[in-house]
């Protein structure tokens, strides 16, 4: 982190310096062309997914890794609260902890050097290994991993890292591609980032198929395979549209593009700051509460053993919930901007909604636990969990969508600044899960 911050000069691309618009709106007078069929606003909410899919896909199927990591002379594959091992509970935060290492270096190694390679080769070769790492996690839904548990809780904390670092690449490659096309189109990018209720509904489905949990994590992790190779095939279909032409998604040879120096970056923060600081604190609470807190709240009929208490729970009310109300505040952010009279008031909400949304999720029977618990109702978590992603998806796609119009000469620049900003702050935050996993048990 010290490396980043003493460093004399970070290039950040600019493709869109103002020679570059310049010569771009000379000859381009026309209308703009249609999107046949939908399909280049397809591939942004695809490509807006794949920014945090390859993670998502991994966390949502916490039925799948409480099995794994179960205690296998236990004859059952459910465990009860009260019943979690050490692995069981300190699969999410432990892992959440590993993934920031690599995010965080691929991240600052874009900011600095991405420019060297195409955005777009980039981003084919990053889909690619996504599709091997998930190939990877589909092969061992079918090992008996019971006699080597600890090793196997190393190799998938290992291929999270793996994921976290495409992860990373993928963002800052798509923040350069997607910056180049209308709002609109930008708009679609943004659901997209909110599109986790596709793997959760895969979950879901997967679960309801079947009781056996390596027979839904085998249906469930070669669908994700399968969603990743079907957006591969759609940005290579992109290449060959009119819209890609029309704005010159790859017309820039990024070899020869501008670089911002350090002290141009600073200026441009000094710009962006508010979106930083709302994103920032957004993840300071969603770090702390999600998916480290809310995959241990169990449900109130929870001694019943119901298929709704073992088997549905956790992903419709942990992970459906927050996924669906956030693309709902995504939605209705549309016509908010942060602006200089208002951005104090954006930063003040976010600061507030952390103070108050951290402790209410502690009081929830999460397990194991010493803390006391009060609120016991299935119904009262389900509910906090969508005000939660409601107000998590507006704030963040209003931080994001300010971008444009914060500062309109260099939007890519700005992405790409906010993209290394998501990044340092989820390295900053990144113990918060782990140790309100700890903080349960005083």
């Amino acid at each position: 982190m010290s490396n980043i911050e003493n460093a004399k000069k970070i290039s950040v691309q600019s493709m869109s310096s103002d020679k570059f618009k310049m010569a771009r709106d000379a000859g381009k007078t026309e209308r703009p062309p249609n999107d046949n069929f939908l399909l280049v606003r397809m591939t942004c909410f695809l490509l807006g997914f794949m920014n945090l899919a390859p993670l998502l896909f991994a966390s949502t199927a916490s039925g799948y890794w409480m099995y794994k990591f179960r205690d296998p002379s236990i004859d059952s594959e459910t465990t009860k609260g009260t019943d979690r091992t050490t692995l069981q509970s300190y699969y999410q935060p432990v892992s959440m902890v590993a993934q920031q290492i690599p995010a965080v270096t691929m991240s600052a190694l874009m900011t600095a050097y991405g420019h060297k390679v195409p955005h777009m080769k980039r981003t084919l070769v990053t889909l690619l290994l996504f599709v091997g790492v998930y190939l990877l996690f589909t092969v061992f839904t079918q090992i008996d991993t019971d006699s080597w548990q600890t090793g196997f809780f190393v190799v998938a904390i290992f291929l999270s890292m793996l994921n976290s670092a495409l992860t990373a690449t993928i963002q800052m490659s798509t923040a350069v591609l997607i910056s180049k096309l209308p709002q609109s189109y930008l708009m679609f990018f943004l659901i997209g980032q909110n599109g986790a209720f596709i793997s959760t509904i895969l979950q879901i489905i997967s679960l309801a198929l079947t009781d056996n949990q390596p027979t839904a994590g085998l249906f469930y992790f070669s669908s994700g395979a399968i969603l990743i190779s079907i957006t591969f095939i759609l940005v290579t279909m992109c290449r060959k549209t009119k819209v890609f032409e029309f704005y010159e998604i790859e017309v820039v040879n990024e070899n020869n593009s501008e670089n911002i120096s350090w002290d141009e970056a600073k200026e441009l923060m000094k710009i962006i700051w508010p979106s930083q600081a709302v994103i920032g604190l957004a993840l300071f609470t969603i770090s702390t509460i999600h998916p480290a807190i809310s995959t241990l709240v169990v449900s109130e009929n929870e001694m019943a053993a119901t298929p709704w208490s073992t088997k549905f729970f956790s992903p419709v009310a942990a992970f459906l919930v927050i996924e669906l109300s956030a693309i709902i505040g995504r939605l209705l952010s549309k016509k908010f901007f942060i602006t200089e009279s208002n951005k104090y008031w954006y930063v003040g909400f976010s600061a507030l909604r952390l103070i108050i949304s951290i402790p209410i999720c502690m009081l929830f029977d999460a397990k194991p636990r010493n803390l006391p618990v009060l609120f016991h109702r299935d119904w009262q978590f389900i509910v906090f969990m969508f005000i939660f992603g409601f107000t998590n998806g507006w704030l963040v796609n209003v931080s994001a969508m300010s971008l444009k119009t914060l500062v309109p000469g260099k939007p890519e620049a700005a992405f790409k600044l906010l993209a290394l900003t998501i990044s340092i702050f989820s390295a900053v935050t990144v113990a918060n899960g782990l140790l309100a996993v700890k903080a349960l048990l005083i």
